[in-house]
C-alpha cells in the first residue's frame, strides 16, 4: 500500500493537463470498474462494421532525414512524441532491408516462405475477431488472403505480430543496434531479460488491413521494409476520452473508437504519417497508436522494449494498472517454468489462442448436446 501511494504522489505531478488535477483523479477513477472488469466496457464498437467517417489528421510529426547518433535521439526524440527517420533503416546505418528478396532475386512472399518453411505463427482468421487466431504457415496464410482478396464480402486475415527469429536467418531488423537508444529502463529490461531477438513482424497480404488505436508500455522502434503503412497518433492525456478498455493482463489499453471507420470527437488532436520502405518510426511508450497497411503486400518490423519509467512519466495511473496486475507476474513465473525464458508478446498473445480453445471446446459441447437432442447453454 505504501508503495502505491508513493507512486501516485509521484504521478500526480503528470496528470493531464487538459483539466484540473481533481477532475483527472475522478476521470481516471471512473476508468477503474472497467480496467477491473467490474463494469461493461464504456462503449463498444463493432470494429470494421461501422459508417466510413474517419477524421482528418491536424497534428504534424517529426521527420528526420536518415537516422541519428544516441546522443542526438537521447535528446531530442526520448519520451518526445513520434518521430520519423526517413530512409534510416538502410544498409547506410547498418540494417538488413533487401535480405526478404536478396536484392529483387525473389518476391517478398517467395522470401517469407523460404526463410519460414514450416513454422507455424498466429494469425488472426479474421483481422477483428480476437477469438480467431490460429496457429499455421505463411503459406497457408498466405491461401487464406488470396482467397479473401478475391471475395470481398468475407473478412480478411491479419497476424498481429510473429517473432522475426521465425526466419531461418533473414534479420532486416538488427535487434542489438537499437540498444544503446533506449531509456535506462528499456536497457536495463533487455540486458537482464535476454532473448535472442525481441524483434516482431506485421505482415499482411490484403490491401486494407488494420490495427485498432491502443497503446501499452512498451516503445517502440518499427522499421517498415515493404509496402506502404499509414500510421494514426492520439496523445496518453486523451486516454479517457476514447472510452479505453484493458485488454489481456492490462498489458494493452484499446480505444472505444474504431479509428479507421469512425470520427474522433474533434477536440482530440489526431497525427498522422505514411512509413515508405526504409523509413524508422519511433515512438514511446503509452503513445496511442493505429495502424492502416495501404498496399496489398506490406511487410513491417517492430523492435519493442517494455520501459516503465517512460510510460509512468507519459500516463502513471495506466501504468499502475498494468504493473499491479498480479496475474502478469504468476502468468509470467509460468511461462518462464514452461518455455525457460519470458516473451511480452507472447504473454499478450497466449490470451487469444486460450479463447480459441475455449470457444472449440463450448462448440464441441453444444453439437454433443444436439445429438443428444438437448439444448446447450452457455453459461457467461
Amino acid at each position: 500500500m505504501t508503495l502505491v501511494v508513493a507512486l501516485v504522489a509521484l504521478g500526480w505531478h503528470h496528470l493531464p493537463t487538459t483539466i484540473g488535477a481533481w477532475d483527472a483523479v475522478i476521470w481516471h477513477g471512473s476508468l477503474m470498474p472497467h480496467l477491473l472488469g467490474l463494469a461493461p466496457r464504456e462503449r463498444t464498437v463493432k470494429y470494421g462494421k461501422v459508417p466510413m467517417a474517419r477524421r482528418e489528421s491536424n497534428g504534424s510529426i517529426t521527420e528526420v532525414d536518415g537516422w541519428v547518433t544516441v546522443e542526438e535521439f537521447r535528446e531530442k526524440h526520448l519520451w518526445k512524441g513520434p518521430a520519423v527517420f526517413r530512409q534510416a533503416a538502410t544498409e547506410k546505418y547498418g540494417f538488413d532491408p533487401n535480405c526478404l528478396t536478396q536484392g529483387g532475386k525473389r518476391s517478398v512472399q517467395e522470401g517469407l516462405e523460404a526463410e519460414m518453411g514450416d513454422n507455424k505463427v498466429l494469425i488472426f482468421k479474421d483481422q477483428y475477431n480476437d477469438a480467431s487466431a490460429e496457429l499455421m504457415t505463411i503459406h497457408e496464410y498466405r491461401k487464406l488472403a488470396e482467397a479473401a482478396a478475391n471475395n470481398k464480402s468475407t473478412v480478411f486475415p491479419y497476424p498481429r505480430a510473429f517473432p522475426q527469429n521465425s526466419m531461418k536467418s533473414c534479420r532486416p531488423m538488427p535487434n542489438d543496434k537499437m540498444f544503446p537508444y533506449r531509456s535506462l529502463a528499456g536497457r536495463l529490461n533487455q540486458q537482464y531479460l535476454p532473448m535472442p531477438d525481441r524483434s516482431l513482424m506485421f505482415v499482411s497480404y490484403n490491401e486494407g488491413t488494420t490495427t485498432k488505436m491502443h497503446m501499452d508500455v512498451a516503445d517502440t522502434l518499427f522499421q517498415q521494409v515493404y509496402g506502404r503503412k499509414r500510421w494514426l497518433f492520439v496523445d496518453p492525456e486523451y486516454a479517457s476520452e476514447l472510452k479505453i478498455w484493458g485488454d489481456t493482463l492490462n498489458l494493452v489499453y484499446i480505444a472505444g473508437y474504431d479509428v479507421h471507420r469512425e470520427a474522433l470527437p474533434h477536440h482530440i488532436p489526431i497525427r498522422e504519417i505514411i512509413l515508405h520502405p526504409g523509413d524508422l518510426l519511433y515512438f514511446p511508450a503509452m503513445t496511442f497508436h493505429a495502424v492502416c497497411n495501404l498496399d496489398p503486400i506490406t511487410v513491417g518490423i517492430d523492435n519493442p522494449a517494455m520501459d516503465l519509467h517512460g510510460s509512468f512519466v507519459r500516463h502513471w495511473f495506466l501504468t499502475l494498472c498494468t504493473i499491479l496486475n498480479p496475474w502478469i507476474v504468476i502468468r509470467s513465473i509460468a511461462m518462464i517454468l514452461r518455455d525457460g525464458k519470458w516473451d511480452g508478446a507472447g504473454l499478450y498473445f497466449d490470451g487469444f489462442t486460450k479463447e480459441k480453445q475455449r470457444q472449440q471446446e463450448e462448440e464441441a459441447k453444444r453439437k454433443a448436446a444436439e445429438e443428444r437432442g438437448e439444448v446447450y447453454v452457455v453459461v457467461e
